[in-house]
């Protein structure tokens, strides 16, 4: 390996139970506008992002992340809406979810935990 070359843990499809960095974590829990991706990048995120990246350590599988998403909706924390109407249907927010973390894929935002 080069001595420049740093092998980094990135998930390049998503799992059964995806995961993010502890520091990504830290950043969604600190109400962080912009999180730091595993290229050391910025990427900017909403408030479905944060609900979102907050959960992900590996132990919520992906069906299992509505959950957090309804909580937060209850509470007031999210609002979810498409073309400015509020989404609350379940299949939507779950290809919501889906999208989001395609996009965290994408985005060097989700650990392989075979890798870590």
């Amino acid at each position: 390996l080069d001595a420049g070359f740093v092998d980094r843990p990135i998930a390049l499809e998503i799992g059964d139970r995806p995961m993010t960095s502890p520091l990504v974590r830290h950043q969604a829990a600190s109400e962080r506008r912009i999180v730091t991706t595993l290229r050391h990048e910025h990427h900017a995120v909403d408030r479905l992002d944060v609900v979102l990246l907050r959960e992900l350590d590996g132990t919520c599988t992906v069906a299992e992340l509505l959950e957090p998403v309804l909580v937060a909706q209850a509470s007031g924390e999210l609002e979810v809406s498409i073309d400015d109407a509020p989404v609350t249907d379940h299949d939507t927010l779950r290809e919501l979810i889906d999208l989001k973390l395609e996009r965290f894929a994408r985005a060097a935002l989700l650990v392989d935990p075979g890798r870590v």
